[in-house]
């Protein structure tokens, strides 16, 4: 009997251990960028992508405009391994789609996404594209 108390105490050892060593490998969460709601847009969309280059891309789904907090159509915005932020496009006009949604892609060489309104003809939203 003794010896299955000493198996099940060592096993608790070792998951202790692991667990231990698990979380002291957990990566520390640090901020890379805050939004301010104007021109470089607000509200991020979920998922960002990346490319060669190690570029992040995203899409806010509102803000854009100078010097109104909250105010405007959404951007699709890089951060680069330096930390640098730039906004690449504001969506400005409903004829080229308006608030970009959900995630974006990159192939050869283009961002691609969509929007969730206007578009041509008033439409219910556009896939786009930027090269």
């Amino acid at each position: 009997m003794r010896h299955h108390y000493r198996r099940a105490a060592a096993l608790a050892l070792v998951l202790l251990l692991l667990t231990a060593g698990a979380v002291a490998q957990t990566p520390a969460y640090s901020v890379l960028y805050g939004f301010t709601g104007t021109t470089d847009g607000s509200d991020p969309q979920p998922g960002l992508i990346h490319n060669a280059a190690g570029n992040l891309y995203g899409a806010t789904s509102a803000g854009g405009v100078k010097g109104c907090s909250g105010c405007g159509f959404g951007v699709v915005f890089k951060l680069d391994p330096a930390g640098n932020f730039t906004v690449v496009h504001t969506f400005a006009g409903a004829a080229i789609g308006l608030f970009p949604s959900g995630g974006l892609l990159v192939w050869a060489g283009s961002l691609y996404g969509t929007t969730s309104d206007q578009g041509p003809d008033n439409g219910r939203g556009v896939i786009f594209r930027l090269r």
